[in-house]
């Protein structure tokens, strides 16, 4: 079995994200402040970090790890394309849900309406009740 490279672990991490600095990569992966270094120091590296870490940002852990493949487990495009079709279905639901707001408002109008005329037919109804012997 191949003993994995720390080093090239961590720095195909920053050039993913465009990183200068050991002190950067520590602040992404939300490590303290001298963990990378120590990683580095040791060539040990804490896997479940590795891991959480590669799969809250998309990363394909293959990749982090070999080398070999994409760096993301969906491509930017596809990404995009996901963005874009959530964005769409958002405006829809939030059309529909206007129009529904609009619907109720309408309702609601119609509903006190209908009550004024209830509470007036009763009124009148107990007006012409006194009045009959």
């Amino acid at each position: 079995m191949q003993q994995l490279n720390i080093n090239n672990i961590l720095d195909r991490i920053k050039k993913i994200y465009n990183l200068n600095t050991d002190t950067q990569l520590n602040e992404l992966m939300k490590l303290k402040k001298h963990t990378i270094a120590t990683w580095r120091f040791r060539n040990t590296i804490d896997f479940i970090t590795l891991y959480n870490f590669c799969n809250e940002n998309n990363l394909n852990i293959n990749y982090i790890l070999s080398g070999e493949g994409e760096p993301f487990l969906e491509s930017i495009d596809k990404l995009k394309l996901r963005i874009k079709e959530l964005e769409e279905e958002l405006k829809k639901t939030n059309s529909i849900q206007k129009k529904d707001n609009t619907e109720i408002a309408i309702l609601e109008n119609e509903i006190s309406i209908l009550r004024n005329k209830l509470a007036f037919a009763e009124e009148l109804i107990l007006k012409l009740a006194k009045n009959i012997p």
